[in-house]
């Protein structure tokens, strides 16, 4: 008589074998920590502003304008007398910032649409992936004119507005990472240990599905600015 070996499925095992992956990869690779080294350093000079500007951006001098790159102004001053470099560097305080939160808003609301209809499948994914796909033929430019001509105009509008365009993109990534997943083994083995629902999103799907969108969010902070 042939004796088949009891195997105990844990779905813990296929989520922390890929814990901190996505890290690792990223230390391992030289243009991934150059990326990260460059990404770091402009967010501690764009918070650090207040205190390495050597001018203030907003003091417009007496003296000579549109001076060249010298000791004093390293950039030179604009046809006020303003201080370049001081300008551009409080100038990536609110570059940030704009690309953040609208980002921020697209790939959060994006995340939740995405998960919820390639987990829940049926009815539910038929009516949440119809209206993205709806969103979707129009140009985020489009959308996001008639969001500031609902809210009106403003830079905190216009963040909300470039967010908004942007979520059926984030939707259908989501969306797509979460429909291959759920055909890997390490799901189907979480399935049939009996996780619960909230176990498989939260424990198996989103580590997931958060590298990728981590990729394609840092190119859509671009996007936003421009």
């Amino acid at each position: 008589m042939t004796q088949t070996p009891d195997i105990t499925l844990h779905p813990e095992d296929a989520t922390g074998a890929r814990k901190g992956g996505f890290v690792r990869a990223l230390l391992a690779s030289p243009t991934g920590v150059i990326g990260l080294v460059i990404v770091g350093l402009l967010v501690f000079v764009a918070l650090a502003a207040p205190l390495i500007v050597p001018f203030d951006p907003l003091r417009m001098a007496a003296g000579p304008r549109l001076e060249p790159p010298s000791w004093d102004h390293w950039m030179g001053t604009d046809d006020f007398g303003r201080d370049v470099l001081s300008r551009i560097i409080y100038g990536a305080q609110l570059t940030l910032q704009i690309g953040a939160i609208a980002v921020g808003i697209s790939l959060t609301s994006g995340l939740f649409l995405g998960l919820v209809a390639g987990y829940a499948s049926g009815w539910a994914e038929k009516i949440l992936m119809r209206l993205v796909d709806v969103l979707f033929s129009f140009t985020e430019i489009v959308i996001a004119l008639a969001c500031l001509a609902i809210f009106g105009v403003g830079l905190t509008n216009a963040m909300i507005a470039i967010g908004i365009a942007s979520i059926p993109f984030y939707a259908r990534v989501t969306h797509s990472v979460v429909l291959v997943e759920k055909n890997k083994p390490y799901f189907e083995a979480a399935v049939a240990a009996g996780a619960g629902h909230t176990r498989l999103i939260l424990r198996h799907l989103l580590p997931n599905v958060v590298p990728t969108l981590i990729v394609v969010g840092t190119l859509g902070v671009s996007t936003a600015v421009l």
